[in-house]
């Protein structure tokens, strides 16, 4: 099991890379501070993939979820798509950050009760999508029924930059994420939001800088953008 948590209030943070410990660790606490998990944990990394050595069970991810009621921000490395349980329990989430492939979070949106963080997500990172499973142009098209979106990170899909740009309505960010050592031309040409960049090397420590204000792809891409708008405003002589 793969799972970490930060803490609200507090530089404080909770992870267990050993999978006995961690289960021992969720099964004490969920019996003894049933509370404890739903008004402090604001910040939650699961995985089920390759890009960790031990990988957390859809069952126990959604024990998790369901537990960590009060979470804003939450990232979740997946090889597959969610089965019900799992996306009614992110749903419910009040989150204002959220980093999933983009099938799932197609499939929330889409539904007929809207997940609770329709009006309050503001980044959104789906660039895992382009590692694990085959990423539809149609899915981006779900994306502008996110009023507050503002910045979103997605793999290398040229294609879908400019509907993105034209149709989510908060749009300031858009990051495409290209592997080591690969190039994406001209990707940017057409809007000064677009930023090209590689993936993070180390993924989990991308995810620890984001939450702790550290120097990220977020702020990275925000600080290229000030930048152009700033050589764009016209000089007084």
């Amino acid at each position: 099991m793969f799972a970490s948590g930060l803490i609200a209030c507090s530089t404080s943070s909770w992870h267990y890379a050993d999978k006995k410990e961690s289960l021992n660790f969720w099964s004490w606490s969920s019996q003894n501070l049933p509370a404890f998990f739903a008004t402090v944990v604001k910040t939650l990394l699961l995985s089920d993939t390759f890009l960790s050595p031990f990988p957390i069970e859809y069952a126990q991810a959604s024990d998790v979820l369901a537990a960590c009621g009060g979470v804003q921000s939450l990232q979740w490395w997946t090889a597959e798509e969610l089965p019900t349980v799992a996306l009614s329990s992110i749903s419910q989430l009040p989150l204002q950050r959220l980093s999933l492939n983009l099938y799932d979070v197609a499939r929330m949106i889409a539904s007929p009760v809207p997940p609770a963080w329709l009006t309050s997500l503001t980044h959104l990172d789906v660039s895992v999508s382009i590692l694990i499973m085959s990423l539809e142009v149609s899915y981006l098209e779900q994306l502008r029924h996110l009023p507050r979106l503002t910045h979103v990170a997605l793999g290398p899909l040229e294609s879908g930059t400019e509907l993105l740009c034209a149709t989510c309505p908060s749009l300031q960010i858009l990051v495409i994420l290209i592997l080591p050592g690969t190039t994406l031309d001209n990707a940017n040409l057409f809007d000064p939001r677009v930023i090209v960049t590689e993936f993070p090397a180390d993924s989990k420590k991308e995810w620890e800088a984001r939450h702790f204000g550290l120097p990220n792809i977020w702020t990275y891409a925000e600080g290229v953008v000030a930048e152009r708008k700033r050589l764009a405003l016209p000089r007084g002589d």
